[in-house]
């Protein structure tokens, strides 16, 4: 262990080593390896022991995870059916979401209780699970979730009939859908947009939407949402007094939601096909509707629309003259629109009641429950007002501090286990680095002397490199000077050559010409020719020029040879002349020949050679 640390801490770690012949130097190592191991072994059991601990926890969690999952699952497929059984899945989820600190799975059920709320008539948590939800999509930058939050508060401002805000709501979930939604989440803004229309009875604007809408869940298969966007636009007809085309799309609807089996809105499709009849004369169906609404939502507990359908009953009998029954009806549904907060509903039955009164002559009743509707009917159409503005203000800064209280404890809980990990894990890594630093600073100790013994070693070899190379140089300088002279010496030897043919052949001439001019005796004259023969023997001169050559260029003849090995000793001879830069006239005189001859002997050797034309013989045998 002890070399593991040298060597990775220092690359020349091997001169730390030898240290480890002093003996105070290696009992200290053994001290450190020791607690070294004996760190390393409780840190083994402390972390086997969390391991353990942290496998228990893993298979509750896998079972709570996979009931939580399934509970989503439920909630999901079965959001628009059973608000109340729908309820009960959500407070069970919510309470396996904490256990698992699912924040993003929490966020989510806040948005689906805040939604069950609203279907249960249940509008003042809703605000409150809303902000619950948004807080946690924000920590979580969850901008999907954010709009959806924004289209849910809206659905609640509509129920209020808070235009303004549901038209905010809407406006900012629209802008975060188109940036970073799907289709589907587009068009249920649309659709929320048709509802603020119809309700500012702006039918024209609202159908505008409406279509919009149906042409996104038409291409996305989505049939409830369409049946939904149908019985709106149905809604808008029946206002612009269009009922053949108001009955097209109620049917379409009503054939939708009982194929999918949503209570809610078959209801609600009654309701709003009754008061069509209605407008229409037709008294007998319009209570058909009205009686089968009135069974369901009763038997369902749906305020909102048992509500309506009470107010639409009164108003049906108010059509038909009977009077008692149709304040009995309209009276029972103010109360309900009063309890749950539906101000549109409230409106509606107030202008009823203002009409009951006028029938009967109770025109005093009859102006009071009109300036009550004129007055409910202002406060919808200019929104809320300040004093509610800021009273729901400040009911979400309360429920923001509450909600963050919460979720800090909830932190300080979980991390509570790891805080103390933390602790005893750093303790541990304090001692760990106090060895290490005690290894590292003996290690440093020696390497510094490690450091002086290579520094003199290197010195030393710089020393001995430098002499080297000056030895080197002087013996390059020697060996230069020596060849210098060799080149020297055949050059030499060369020209004597050269001016001792010359002066031979110039006597043999002038022996010729006084042979023939009788000057001199056949004896002499014979003799002298022999005598000249000999001096001109070219064997004897090229053996000796063909040493002192080879001295100069040594490996010449071999390589001109590997290269032509058909060339002749004659051509072999005019290839080192060459070599040495004599001319065809030195050549000439050298052998004893004429400076013709050189040439056609110089064209068989380029021919053999196969040289390029471009390049003399005298470059190529100088590049050998």
């Amino acid at each position: 262990m002890i070399r593991f640390v040298a060597q990775t801490i220092f690359p020349d770690g091997l001169y730390f080593l030898k240290f480890q012949k002093l003996k105070g130097i290696r009992k200290n190592y053994r001290i450190a390896l020791i607690i070294s191991i004996l760190t390393g072994i409780v840190l083994l059991i402390f972390w086997f022991k969390i391991e353990h601990h942290d496998k228990q926890d893993n298979q509750a969690t896998v079972i709570q995870k996979n009931t939580l999952s399934g509970l989503l699952d439920s909630i999901k497929n079965n959001h628009y059916k059973i608000p109340v059984q729908r309820m009960i899945y959500i407070n069970k989820a919510i309470v396996l979401a904490k256990t698992l600190s699912d924040t993003n799975a929490q966020a989510k059920l806040y948005y689906d209780m805040a939604s069950c709320l609203i279907d249960l008539e249940k509008p003042d948590s809703v605000l409150h699970y809303c902000e619950k939800a948004r807080i946690i999509a924000i920590q979580l930058k969850n901008m999907i979730l954010i709009a959806k939050i924004k289209n849910l508060m809206a659905n609640f401002y509509l129920k209020k009939d808070d235009y303004y805000m549901a038209m905010v709501a809407l406006k900012d979930a629209l802008m975060i859908f188109e940036e970073n939604g799907d289709k589907h989440d587009i068009g249920v803004v649309y659709n929320g947009l048709g509802l603020v229309y119809i309700n500012l009875k702006e039918y024209d604007d609202a159908i505008s939407y409406y279509t919009k809408a149906n042409e996104i869940f038409d291409a996305l298969g989505e049939e409830r949402e369409q049946a939904v966007i149908n019985l709106n636009i149905a809604g808008c007809y029946v206002e612009k007094t269009n009922m053949a085309k108001a009955n097209y799309y109620y049917q379409e609807a009503l054939k939708t939601f009982r194929k999918i089996q949503d209570s809610v809105q078959i209801v609600a499709t009654y309701i709003n096909m009754s008061n069509a009849c209605r407008k229409n004369k037709d008294i007998k169906q319009a209570s058909s509707f009205l009686t089968q609404a009135l069974v369901l939502s009763e038997i369902m507990n749906n305020q909102r629309l048992y509500g309506s359908a009470m107010f639409n009953r009164g108003a049906l009998f108010f059509d038909e003259g009977d009077i008692k029954n149709a304040k009995e009806y309209v009276d029972k549904g103010l109360a309900i629109f009063r309890k749950i907060g539906l101000r549109g509903g409230e409106m509606s039955a107030l202008e009823t009641l203002s009409d009951i009164y006028a029938k009967t002559g109770d025109y005093k009743r009859s102006m009071e429950y009109y300036k009550e509707f004129i007055t409910t009917q202002n406060s919808i159409l200019n929104g809320n007002t300040r004093k509610q503005i800021a009273d729901l203000q400040w009911k979400y800064n309360i429920q923001k501090k509450d909600l963050e209280t919460k979720i800090l404890e909830e932190k300080y809980k979980v991390k509570q286990k790891q805080t103390l990990f933390l602790i005893i894990s750093f303790g541990l890594f304090v001692v760990f680095v106090i060895l290490i630093g005690l290894l590292i600073r003996l290690a440093y100790k020696n390497l510094k002397k490690s450091v002086r013994l290579k520094e003199m070693e290197n010195l030393h070899l710089n020393e001995k490199l430098i002499t080297d190379q000056k030895i080197n140089h002087l013996e390059n300088l020697r060996l230069m000077a020596e060849l210098e002279a060799k080149y020297k010496e055949l050059t030499t030897t060369s020209l004597q050559l050269i001016s001792k043919n010359e002066i031979l052949v110039n006597i043999s001439v002038l022996n010729e010409e006084y042979y023939r001019k009788d000057t001199i005796g056949q004896e002499p004259y014979n003799l002298l020719k022999q005598l000249l023969k000999e001096s001109l023997n070219q064997d004897k001169d090229w053996a000796y020029f063909k040493e002192m050559f080879e001295k100069v260029h040594q490996n010449f003849f071999k390589d001109i040879k590997k290269r032509c090995p058909d060339l002749t000793e004659n051509e072999l001879r005019i290839c080192a002349y060459l070599k040495i830069n004599l001319r065809n006239k030195e050549i000439a005189k050298m052998l004893n020949i004429l400076p013709e001859s050189v040439k056609t002997t110089r064209y068989h050797i380029r021919k053999k050679l196969m040289i390029d034309k471009d390049i003399t013989l005298e470059d190529f045998i100088r590049s050998i």
